[in-house]
């Protein structure tokens, strides 16, 4: 009988066994979808326990990828930048474990800019102006040569006088109570702050340090000025036209350096136009070619015409040439590398004697706008058909979009039905009339030299032309 209960026992404690067993498999065979977990929130990802690049995954992975917002390339290309889904909080977007690349604003995000007019803002006929400190901007006779022009944070124009050497400014529009019947007075005023500049060259300003980078093609140098002391201090180049390397910036050789630009970080990018490359001042003051590779002319070519080469020697020069789109950016070749800008996103663009806009991000090299041919063929066609004739200075704007100008005329790239397109913001390819507050800036006359934008997205260029710093005003936005 004991053996019989103990047998009933075990039976009956095997029966409860296996009834639980039976409802924890019913419940572990429940959907997924049918659980509630807790939502995302950004004080999930601050748990100790999370790791920095977990996103909002119960069991986050580093091979598991998100579908609503892909992880950004080791090289992003604008035109290659996921368009990120307006039901995606900011808090799951994962952040990956290694730096990354900043991925570039999608152009949809921000409108192009409009413009309403195009007026003059300083400068008169040379013959009857002057040009000293104190003088109001419309009573200027503005220098024949600006190598530079740059406007700081406070839209204070500034620009290098290449012809006598002086970093000058404009104020931003001053606003001044007067009478009953004259409520406000508009004026901008002239002032010279550093004098006797050895050399010239475009300028960038640093809103730093509020002070200003110039290049000096002719000494070969990049050099710091200080708009208040008037110290001009070298930061790159040893004064000798040449190349021997990479390495501390002061250091180094360039040959002819032609541009300049700063990124949010701080670090320079110069066009050494003579060497044939684009080269970085790093914040720790070391300068590396991000582009283009030095090579020498070996080729021996008979001079003197009498038939014999055992006499010559040759030249050594560095050649110029334009090869490598697609790939490394260390591995291309660049041509007399001209003018250069970098966007938000660290992305270089620059221009060349091959007529072409090429662009350097991820560390690959590819050619962004320009067919190669010199000429005009019109606006709005894409922008790797588009002609250039002559591309003398790059910005970007605040809309993101690369600004340039190109002969006689402002272009710009735009994205228009998912193509890349080059289409004109300024002039009619003319430079003979002069007008002031033209409502149609594409019927605008003039030759544009040096470009900015100030915050408001406000373009400023000074004409050749006509020896006046004119202004592309942006139309109000609501």
């Amino acid at each position: 009988m004991n053996k019989v209960r103990q047998g009933h026992k075990l039976l009956s404690k095997k029966a409860r066994q296996s009834k639980w067993i039976l409802i924890l498999g019913l419940l572990g065979c429940q959907p997924a979808g049918q659980t509630n977990p807790p939502s995302p929130s950004p004080t999930a990802t601050a748990t100790p326990t999370v790791s920095p690049s977990a996103t909002s995954s119960p069991q986050p992975s580093p091979s598991t990828s998100v579908s609503a917002m892909p992880i950004p390339s080791a090289s992003p290309s604008p035109e290659a930048t996921p368009t990120p889904s307006p039901s995606v909080s900011p808090s799951a977007t994962p952040t990956p474990e290694a730096t990354p690349v900043p991925t570039p604003t999608p152009s949809a995000s921000v409108a192009p800019l409009s413009f309403q007019m195009f007026k003059i803002i300083a400068g008169k006929d040379p013959n009857s102006g002057r040009l000293e400190s104190g003088l109001r901007a419309e009573e200027l006779a503005m220098p024949q040569n600006i190598s530079g022009l740059a406007v700081d944070d406070s839209s204070n124009i500034w620009f290098m006088n290449s012809s006598n050497q002086i970093l000058s400014y404009i104020t931003a529009q001053i606003i001044r109570q007067a009478t009953i019947n004259n409520p406000e007075i508009k004026y901008r005023l002239y002032w010279e702050k550093v004098k006797n500049i050895q050399d010239r060259g475009p300028i960038v300003f640093d809103p730093q340090s509020k002070e200003f980078y110039m290049v000096q093609t002719n000494l070969h140098q990049i050099v710091r000025i200080n708009p208040d002391t008037g110290n001009i201090t070298p930061i790159a180049g040893t004064g000798r036209q040449g190349f021997n390397g990479d390495g501390q910036a002061l250091s180094c050789m360039l040959s002819q350096p032609s541009d300049i630009a700063r990124d949010a970080e701080g670090n320079l990018y110069i066009t050494d136009t003579g060497n044939h490359l684009i080269r970085k001042i790093t914040t720790d003051g070391r300068l590396i070619t991000i582009a283009g590779q030095y090579v020498q002319d070996t080729k021996v070519v008979d001079t003197d015409n009498d038939g014999r080469l055992d006499d010559e020697v040759p030249t050594l020069q560095p050649i110029g040439d334009t090869t490598g789109d697609g790939g490394p950016s260390r591995n291309a070749r660049v041509n007399s590398p001209t003018a250069i800008t970098v966007d938000s996103q660290g992305t270089v663009y620059f221009s060349s004697y091959s007529n072409t806009i090429r662009r350097i991000s991820g560390d690959i090299i590819t050619r962004f706008a320009g067919s190669g041919t010199k000429g005009f063929n019109g606006s709005g066609f894409r922008a790797d058909l588009v002609h250039f004739t002559s591309v003398n200075d790059l910005s970007v704007g605040p809309d993101g979009l690369l600004y340039f100008s190109d002969d006689l005329r402002i272009r710009r790239t735009n994205n228009k039905a998912g193509d890349l397109i080059v289409e004109d913001v300024l002039g009619n390819g003319r430079e003979v009339e002069i007008g002031d507050d033209i409502l149609d800036p594409l019927k605008a006359e003039l030759k544009p030299g040096p470009i900015d934008f100030d915050a408001q997205g406000n373009l400023y260029v000074y004409d050749i032309a006509h020896r006046r710093l004119r202004m592309l005003e942006r139309k109000n936005v609501e």
